[in-house]
């Protein structure tokens, strides 16, 4: 019976996560097709280049800018 009392709490603290990573994820990925490459910043400092494939981005703090 306990887990029943607490499922409100935990309800109450997990939709408002939920949608919060539904909001965040798209932007903390990107894709890159074989003939483009990304350049990273991190707060306006260089972080490196990345190659094709999934990136991820920490949203706010990184920024990709593709070159062909």
């Amino acid at each position: 019976m306990p887990l029943l009392e607490a499922l409100p709490k935990l309800i109450s603290w997990a939709i408002p996560l939920i949608i919060l990573a539904v909001i965040i994820l798209p932007q903390a990925i990107r894709i890159l097709r074989e003939y483009e490459r990304g350049v990273i910043f991190r707060l306006g400092k260089l972080l490196g280049a990345k190659g094709p494939g999934l990136i991820f981005l920490i949203p706010i703090v990184d920024r990709m800018v593709r070159m062909d």
